[in-house]
């Protein structure tokens, strides 16, 4: 999760040029970087709350609002990350709602 959240601050555009300055600038302990970022990139994981499949229209629709909309955003997007469900509609819909019912709350 680490590295794509790097390469959410470096962008996707300059992630893989970045990761091979840095393989060169610091020799063979970041060796590796520029094949990871190059298998990330490929993965087709989404790297922001902007690239997730729904967005905040859909949980206000669910009743969140405020802040409870970005922690919720920002749990689906871990979720995605690590695997726990697809990044597509219904089950990031599905999730949201146990979210809003159990962790975050409806409203603030």
């Amino acid at each position: 999760v680490e590295r794509r959240a790097w390469i959410t601050v470096v962008g996707r555009e300059l992630a893989l040029d970045a990761a091979r300055v840095a393989a060169a600038v610091n020799g063979p302990a970041f060796a590796r970087l520029p094949a990871l970022v190059a298998a990330e990139l490929a993965s087709g994981r989404p790297l922001s709350v902007a690239e997730l499949a729904i967005g905040g229209t859909e949980l206000a629709d669910l009743g969140l609002a405020g802040p409870s909309v970005g922690r919720c955003l920002r749990a689906l997007l871990d979720a995605v990350q690590r695997g726990r469900v697809p990044n597509r509609a219904p089950p990031l819909l599905r999730l949201a709602h146990n979210l809003s019912t159990t962790v975050i709350g409806a409203r603030e």
